[in-house]
């Protein structure tokens, strides 16, 4: 199940032009697939891509506060510190609207134990786990298992209304042509609202 699989399962009915934030799209966006309508911007410490907000995102500009009806974050909250998990979640619920949801995709934990206790371990452990290394941002500093996920969203002051696991493809390295290999690992989605503004539940 892709990012936007994940994400367009949840039915809502919106009148208004919505405005989307997305965190640490690199180079293959994904929310103006999920939200073809509306209006996207991004946020990106890397300025190779040409990002809306080029910062980090764990320092969210003022202006930004309240103003986003969705916010998506996919394979981006695993590149901070675990430490970081809590502020960095709680920082993003600012950006949202009192009706905003946030979505987060992170790798499976599970997934990379299964695989190391397996007979024959899938090649996808080792960049599922770390990342690529490609840049100084492309480096994993968190895990999460979907309990885990769950219980850092509560934690960050959010009310998860929908949780999935599935499958996502992943490189793993290139043929004797230069092509890419792809194989298949599973990752965790979350979508969460503030639950104090959006359902009335103080912490």
């Amino acid at each position: 199940m892709t990012t936007e699989q994940m994400v367009m399962e949840e039915e809502t009915v919106q009148t208004d032009q919505l405005i989307v934030l997305e965190i640490g799209p690199g180079d293959s966006p994904k929310a103006v697939l999920s939200w073809p309508e509306a209006i996207v911007e991004t946020m990106d410490a890397d300025a190779q891509y040409n990002p809306t907000y080029e910062c980090d995102a764990r320092t969210i500009p003022e202006e930004l506060l309240g103003k986003y009806d969705h916010v998506l974050a996919s394979h981006v909250l695993e590149h901070f510190p675990w430490f970081d998990t809590i502020a960095v979640l709680t920082n993003w619920r600012g950006l949202l609207k009192p009706q905003g949801r946030l979505h987060v995709v992170v790798p499976s934990l599970e997934w990379v134990a299964e695989q190391i206790l397996a007979e024959h371990p899938s090649k996808a452990v080792l960049p599922h786990l770390h990342a690529g290394i490609t840049t100084p941002w492309d480096v994993h500093l968190a895990s999460f298992t979907m309990r885990h996920l769950r219980a850092s969203f509560e934690n960050a002051g959010f009310a998860v209304v929908r949780a999935r696991t599935g499958d996502y493809p992943i490189r793993v390295g290139a043929d004797s042509e230069g092509q890419d290999i792809i194989e298949v690992a599973q990752q965790h989605y979350a979508c969460g609202v503030d639950r104090e503004r959006y359902l009335g539940i103080s912490n």
